[in-house]
C-alpha cells in the first residue's frame, strides 16, 4: 500500500502561522509528489475544509496558532461526518508533554516534535500514515484451545464476561496511537 502513496498524487493541507516553516514544508511535500494547500491558522484551514473545495488525504498542523489552534481544528474535523476520517498529524515547536497527552487522548494520528524531527523525516512520517492501515482486526475462534485460554486470561485479568458467549467470534482491534510507535488494543464482540 505504501507504493500507492508514491505513485498517486496525495493531497495534504499544511497549517501553521510560521510562514518560513510553511514554505519549507510546502517545498518538501511538493518535491515528494504531493499536491499541497496551506493555511496560516486553524480558522483559515477550517474554512477550506468546511467549504469542501479542497479535501486532503491528510492534514499536518501546528498546535499553537491564533484564532483556532491545531487541537481545536482537529476537534472540529472529528465532529464533521465529511472530515472525521481524514488523518491528522500535529507538530509542536516546543514538544510540551501536555500537548502530547492531549493529542493522544483525542486520537490524533501522530504527534511530531519539530525540534526532534527533520523536515525530510516529517514527509516520511506522513507517507507512513497514508500507507498504513488505520486499524487491524484479528479474529480467533473461542472454541479452539488457544482462543479459550486467551478468553479465560482476559476474563480473569479484566473481570470481563467474554466466556459467556463461546460461539460468538471475538475480535482484537489494533489501532495506531498518536505516538506512532505504540498501538491501542481492544477486544470486541461481533455486533
Amino acid at each position: 500500500m505504501s507504493e500507492q502513496v508514491t505513485n498517486q498524487k496525495k493531497r495534504i493541507l499544511i497549517v501553521d502561522d510560521d510562514e518560513r516553516l510553511l514554505e519549507l514544508h510546502t517545498a518538501m511535500f511538493k518535491d515528494a509528489g504531493f499536491e499541497v494547500l496551506t493555511a496560516g491558522d486553524g480558522e483559515a484551514a477550517w474554512a477550506l475544509l468546511n467549504g469542501g473545495t479542497f479535501l486532503p488525504h491528510i492534514v499536518l498542523s501546528g498546535i499553537r496558532m491564533p484564532k483556532l489552534t491545531g487541537l481545536e481544528l482537529f476537534q472540529k474535523m472529528r465532529q464533521s461526518p465529511e472530515l472525521k476520517s481524514i488523518p491528522v498529524a500535529l507538530y509542536s515547536h516546543q514538544g510540551l508533554e501536555e500537548h502530547k497527552r492531549m493529542a493522544e487522548s483525542m486520537g490524533v494520528d501522530r504527534f511530531i516534535v519539530r525540534a526532534q524531527t527533520p523536515p525530510g523525516e516529517v514527509v516520511e512520517i506522513i507517507k507512513q500514515i497514508l500507507g498504513a492501515p488505520r486499524q487491524f482486526r484479528l479474529t480467533f475462534d473461542r472454541g479452539r484451545f488457544d482462543g479459550a485460554d486467551f478468553v479465560r486470561f482476559v476474563d480473569h485479568a479484566e473481570k470481563t464476561h467474554l466466556a459467556d458467549t463461546p460461539t460468538q467470534p471475538l475480535f482484537i482491534v489494533i489501532e495506531p496511537s498518536a505516538l506512532g510507535d505504540t498501538y491501542w488494543i481492544k477486544l470486541e464482540e461481533e455486533k
